[in-house]
């Protein structure tokens, strides 16, 4: 059966060009914010400013309210995809749906930071530290590969370039929320071997590296799915039928 799709006002790219550009001024205000806060800690103002817009901060700030609309909206995305598939008669609309409340979970995790509730508990039960300092990255590797385990089929069955950019926003998104995170933890352990525990500006590129990864592989995500509900210019073009007009020089075929 032929896939369903959509029109949208904007193509999938201008979408995943603004989503960036919003991105690179989080990073940016983040940097420029960090770098000031303490010339700035005596004005209310500027400091409540620097706060809402702290990449590490993860609680009631602007990177916050974005990363978690966006993971929102990529649930959003993949609930419409199921349910096209769904109306196509394609049994991979479970997959669609499953990959939907994953997100959707991961949007709510991010307004509300649930998985750093593991870290105490298995840092002081196992004595972790080094790489292993914020703990709970040990629990999402083990979710991630089951994870892939149970999408390994299903990935087969996508379409070359869709697989392609989703394992592409999978591996981007994976490096900065548990890779980058590994080493960010890393160096919070060694910091706490210090007399006065300082985080300088060192941990602020790391953190900020690590949330850029994150928010930019969700882009490259928004962009595949996007691209699986609105078609391009060219496959509208490819797929219409062409009809044949007479003239002087003999026919030629137009699209409709």
């Amino acid at each position: 059966m032929e896939k369903s799709t959509f029109k949208l006002p904007v193509s999938p790219k201008t979408i995943a060009i603004f989503l960036f550009a919003f991105v690179m001024f989080l990073v940016l205000a983040n940097l420029v914010g960090q770098y000031y806060k303490d010339i700035y800690a005596d004005n209310e103002i500027l400091s409540k400013i620097i706060v809402k817009f702290d990449l590490d901060l993860e609680r009631n700030n602007v990177p916050t309210w974005y990363q978690s609309s966006t993971l929102l909206l990529s649930s959003f995305l993949l609930t419409v995809i199921a349910l096209l598939r769904f109306n196509e008669e394609d049994k991979d609309y479970k997959f669609w749906g499953f990959l939907a409340a994953i997100f959707l979970y991961l949007s709510l995790d991010e307004a509300v930071s649930i998985h750093e509730q593991l870290t105490m508990p298995l840092r002081t039960t196992f004595d972790l530290g080094g790489i292993f300092y914020l703990s709970w990255v040990i629990p999402a590797v083990l979710f991630l590969g089951i994870l892939f385990l149970v999408l390994y089929k299903f990935l087969q069955r996508l379409p070359v370039r869709t697989r392609f950019l989703m394992i592409a926003a999978g591996i981007i998104y994976v490096s900065g929320a548990v890779g980058i995170e590994m080493i960010g933890g890393q160096y919070l352990d060694a910091a706490n071997d210090l007399p006065t525990r300082i985080l300088d500006f060192r941990y602020v590129l790391i953190t900020t590296f690590e949330e850029f990864l994150e928010m930019f592989g969700i882009i490259v995500f928004i962009y595949t799915l996007l691209t699986e509900i609105v078609p391009s210019e060219a496959v509208v073009k490819a797929a219409e039928p062409a009809r044949n007009i007479k003239g002087f020089g003999g026919t030629v075929a137009l699209s409709k």
